[in-house]
């Protein structure tokens, strides 16, 4: 970690267990004022330098820098799509580290979405509580062309694994067999790992 580049920041000793919200880290801003923060904020992009960034920004603009507004001071306030973004981003660096970013290993993020302003520009507000950041391909990376705003049942028939099947000439997916039939998609699931056809597994009761 020490040596690395966060924004402005530049990680220069640690990690030192806080007092609360896990370990933190000293840094060093492109401007030369030192501080020590907890990971999560300069990781996430929650702090960006020290405030000289924001100076600057007022300079230019000739009136107080305004920040996205997404990532207030506290986590319980941060909006959906910003903890949309910030999760994927620390799995996508941590590396496999952790059992929730083990499967992130070797997937692709654009560069540009490091920064939170330009993954916002790109995928717009996150529309619903119920939506989440969905890969249309999930062989290739996390990129504007290739990402939307989905929810679970539209995400899991975009899932691989999730097959087609064809009764009385219609071909649909497994879901949406489910969904027809009433059937509730994980006793399907279960019914056809046991060895059932797809037709006894939709059609069966309790």
């Amino acid at each position: 970690m020490i040596g690395r580049k966060f924004n402005r920041w530049t990680v220069t000793g640690g990690p030192f267990k806080g007092a609360i919200h896990g370990r933190h880290w000293a840094l060093r801003c492109d401007c030369g004022a030192e501080k020590v923060l907890r990971a999560g904020a300069f990781m996430t992009g929650q702090s960006q330098s020290c405030g000289c960034l924001q100076k600057e920004a007022a300079a230019i603009t000739g009136r107080a820098a305004k920040t996205h507004g997404h990532s207030p001071r506290h986590f319980k306030d941060w909006s959906p799509a910003y903890r949309t973004w910030a999760a994927l981003v620390r799995r996508i660096r941590d590396g496999g580290k952790n059992e929730s970013s083990k499967r992130y290993v070797g997937v692709y993020l654009d560069p540009a979405w490091f920064s939170f302003e330009k993954f916002l520009a790109d995928m717009g507000d996150k529309p619903t509580h119920d939506h989440s950041i969905d890969r249309i391909d999930n062989a290739k990376g996390y990129f504007k062309e290739n990402c939307r705003w989905a929810t679970a049942k539209e995400q899991a028939r975009n899932r691989r694994s999730n097959l087609n099947f064809t009764l009385n000439g219609k071909t649909k997916c497994l879901l949406d067999w489910a969904n027809e039939f009433g059937q509730p998609y994980p006793r399907v699931r279960k019914r056809l790992s046991l060895g059932w056809d797809v037709e006894r597994a939709l059609t069966t009761g309790v």
